[in-house]
């Protein structure tokens, strides 16, 4: 089943095009990767699918629903989850505090009841995340006490505390070394069995060609190719975007 439908989306910066007709879709249970040369399109996409940035032209659908016009928490509560490229995680809270807060779902009524009747907090989802992650043996201290690995770890913990049905992650191995980005490969494995669909945004080829089924690629804002990792990684097109000249015979990106 189609989770997400791009149609023709575009996206405007003054004069310039950084979206310019997107259309993707994303299957339910999939893990589907987006890869493109700096300044491709990539975050931007993530944005404009999230709320953050709004589409000059097209479609989003999710889940059947149009979602073009929607603000971000509408987009949020229905489903459509993002991480960020700088984590955003609050410095000042535990671990556990961090998962906790993204189970709430804020409203006035909620913050007036909350201020005179308090009540103890559900810590279901945020207990399910760290079992998922293994985080419990950090779940008592704050971020900054931790490594790097472990910071990213939180941050997705965060994205999965609300039960997303499609997680959008920005560059999530970006600054991970190799044995970390192999745990989060294995962890974003595990996420379609929990009903987590992804779509991973990253410029490390070994995460995207080692956990993806499907793999799109933008230059210039435009989708320029779309397969399964191995055909990706051979056609010319992605070598030429990532190149910037034809490729060789036999050359890879």
């Amino acid at each position: 089943m189609t989770l997400l439908d791009v149609d023709r989306l575009s996206v405007r910066h003054g004069v310039m095009l950084a979206l310019d007709g997107v259309r993707l879709q994303v299957d339910e249970g999939r893990i589907v990767g987006l890869i493109g040369p700096n300044g491709a399109g990539k975050t931007t996409f993530i944005d404009t699918l999230t709320g953050f940035t709004r589409a000059a032209d097209g479609r989003i659908t999710f889940d059947g629903r149009d979602l073009t016009r929607a603000p971000a928490h509408q987009r949020s509560r229905a489903g459509l989850v993002r991480t960020f490229q700088s984590l955003e995680l609050f410095d000042d809270m535990t671990v556990l505090d961090n998962l906790a807060v993204s189970t709430r779902t804020p409203s006035l009524w909620g913050t007036i009841t909350d201020a005179l009747w308090p009540r103890s907090d559900d810590l279901t989802d945020a207990h399910r995340v760290l079992d998922l992650l293994e985080l419990w043996p950090v779940a008592d201290r704050l971020p900054g006490e931790l490594s790097n690995g472990q910071r990213h770890m939180v941050a997705l913990g965060r994205a999965l505390a609300s039960r997303p049905r499609l997680l959008l992650l920005d560059e999530p191995a970006a600054g991970l070394d190799p044995a970390e980005t192999r745990e989060l490969a294995d962890t974003l494995r595990r996420l379609p069995s929990i009903g987590t669909t992804v779509l991973v945004v990253d410029h490390d080829m070994s995460l995207i060609m080692g956990v993806c089924d499907i793999v799109h690629v933008l230059d210039f804002g435009k989708v320029v190719a779309s397969g399964t990792p191995e055909q990706v990684r051979h056609n010319p097109k992605v070598i030429a975007a990532y190149l910037g000249r034809p490729p060789a015979p036999g050359e890879r990106p």
